[in-house]
């Protein structure tokens, strides 16, 4: 209160019952007093104070304003979480009890607030009787780990708000759960299949690995995708080797789930059909020829051996395959010791992963190789010029007798002439007289087209050397001439850069002069200065000698009147 070194008592009432509370002695100052009186209520509710001062010689009495005071007991809280053993993802019960103090005669409302580790999770309202009240809110917990949890009562009219003491609880890892689903489950050795493992369990992460259980090999690992408590991993994968496998997916887990892995579940891993096919260097073959002949084995990257085997089934030999991948080659090598068809197959023995197969027949003819000669008479001819053949073939084997059949001579791929042989005991020959057109050295080979029991064959090459016609022209520098004078006669001579001379002749044989070719390259000229003494008509030829590389030639007739 405010005055002049105000002395005296202050009376203080509650004016909710007109009870006065006590009386206190001010403590003044030169311009206010101060009075307190501690007082304590034994009931709650709102109360209405006021203070009285009586005053004194300088100050006079006065009267405080109403003070309106809450009348509150502070209540019990107490906090349990149930079950107190979970996992995480599973729900708990929060539940605060909230207990009035004996003072208060009625149970606490308003509401409770709960928090999780200093966050709020939820607020519910109390709801009660006599003097206990309750509020209880299901929570679930998605994460593993410790929980530290707290609860706030609020208060109301008549209890203070108030917090309780923390309660820890430690929630496991979930339990999860895998299920794995094959499809298909029947395949061949090689051919994809699709593993879809489906786990369940809280908001999981991670990956599954793939085992085929049969022999602990892991097939593959893949990630969980999807959204939610279920979620996939797949894997498509080709299951190695031939058996019945049981496959296991395993959740490997993580912070909030618990590993797991699901039953084993079977696929059946059938043989591949493996194709084979065999190949030969040749299907014609001379006695004791080495003969390659390749087998080629598709399927699953497949192993082990191909038997080579005759009409009869006899294994001629047995080679390991080689290559890479899917495709793998065996080579084998052998001679045959008759003439015949031999027939040939090749038996793939299969593996793990592929069948036995074996391949389509393939036939080598076995024939004698004979000896084969070739003359020619004479080794040098003019251009379209005939030359006398001479063939001989000889079979040295103990085996069979003459050879039979055509011969044909050919000049590089151009054929000649034929000639059918005829023979005795081991030798066969024949001949025929064949031309030549083409110029130059000329390479003939005599080629035997073989017959049942021997091979087709060629001889040695024989070197002909083959002259070129001349192509020769007369050229008159006039056709009309006067008794006694000269006239120039030219003769061009067109071959393989021709060299020589040009004699000029009448029809009687006369002859006017000869004369050496000048010039360059496969065109050259000879010319002569010819006089004709006599009236009349006159044929005159340009006669070309020839040379080495040249046969020789003659013009055509030039007519020259002579006046």
């Amino acid at each position: 209160m405010t005055g002049f070194k105000p002395t005296g008592n202050v009376v203080f009432t509650d004016t909710t019952n007109n009870k006065v509370l006590g009386t206190a002695a001010l403590v003044s100052t030169d311009t206010a007093g101060t009075a307190n009186l501690s007082v304590s209520f034994s009931t709650v509710g709102t109360r209405s104070i006021s203070a009285a001062y009586a005053g004194d010689v300088n100050n006079n009495a006065s009267s405080s304003a109403l003070f309106s005071l809450a009348v509150k007991t502070t209540p019990s809280i107490s906090l349990k979480v149930t079950p107190t053993t979970a996992t995480a993802g599973q729900p708990l019960a929060l539940t605060a009890t909230v207990v009035a103090n004996t003072l208060n005669t009625s149970f606490p409302t308003g509401t409770v607030k709960l928090f999780d580790n200093g966050v709020s999770v939820g607020s519910i309202n109390l709801t009660g009787s006599a003097k206990t009240s309750v509020a209880t809110l299901n929570q679930i917990f998605s994460q593993a780990g410790k929980r530290t949890i707290t609860a706030a009562y609020s208060g109301d009219a008549s209890n203070n708000a108030v917090s309780s003491a923390s309660f820890d609880i430690t929630l496991s890892k979930a339990n999860s759960t895998t299920k794995l689903t094959i499809n298909p489950n029947i395949v061949t050795a090689g051919q994809t299949t699709v593993l879809t493992a489906n786990v369940t369990g809280i908001n999981q992460t991670g990956s599954v690995t793939f085992t085929d259980a049969t022999n602990s090999t892991v097939l593959g690992i893949s990630n969980l995708t999807g959204i939610g408590n279920s979620k996939n991993a797949v894997l498509s994968v080709a299951i190695p080797n031939t058996a019945t496998k049981s496959i296991i997916a395993t959740y490997n887990g993580d912070a909030n789930n618990n590993v797991s892995s699901s039953p084993a579940t079977a696929i059946a891993v059938n043989k591949a059909s493996a194709l084979a096919t065999i190949t030969t260097n040749t299907l014609i073959a001379g006695l004791r020829q080495v003969v390659n002949f390749t087998a080629s084995i598709t399927g699953v990257n497949p192993t082990g051996s191909v038997d080579f085997t005759n009409a009869s089934n006899q294994v001629l030999g047995s080679i390991l395959l080689s290559g890479t991948a899917n495709l793998k080659t065996a080579v084998f090598s052998t001679s045959f010791n008759s003439i015949g068809n031999q027939v040939v197959k090749a038996v793939y023995k299969g593996d793990l992963n592929n069948s036995t197969v074996t391949s389509a027949p393939v036939t080598v003819s076995v024939k004698i190789a004979p000896a084969i000669t070739l003359q020619l008479t004479p080794n040098a001819v003019n251009a379209g010029g005939l030359v006398q053949a001479q063939v001989q073939l000889t079979n040295s084997e103990t085996l069979g007798a003459f050879p039979t059949g055509t011969v044909e001579i050919k000049d590089g791929g151009v054929v000649l002439g034929r000639v059918n042989l005829s023979g005795s005991l081991k030798s066969s020959s024949g001949s025929i007289s064949v031309p030549i057109t083409l110029s130059g050295a000329r390479f003939i080979t005599a080629v035997y087209l073989g017959d049942t029991n021997f091979m087709s064959v060629t001889s040695v090459p024989v070197l002909v050397q083959v002259k070129q016609t001349a192509i020769v022209s007369i050229i008159p520098t006039a056709i009309f001439a006067r008794a006694g004078f000269s006239t120039n006669i030219i003769g061009l001579v067109y071959g393989t850069n021709p060299t020589g001379s040009v004699s000029f002749t009448d029809s009687k044989g006369t002859n006017y002069g000869t004369a050496a070719l000048t010039g360059f390259g496969h065109m050259k000229s000879a010319s002569i200065i010819a006089r004709f003494n006599t009236r009349g008509t006159y044929t005159i030829t340009a006669n070309y000698l020839g040379d080495g590389a040249n046969a020789p030639g003659k013009s055509s007739v030039l007519t020259v009147n002579v006046l």
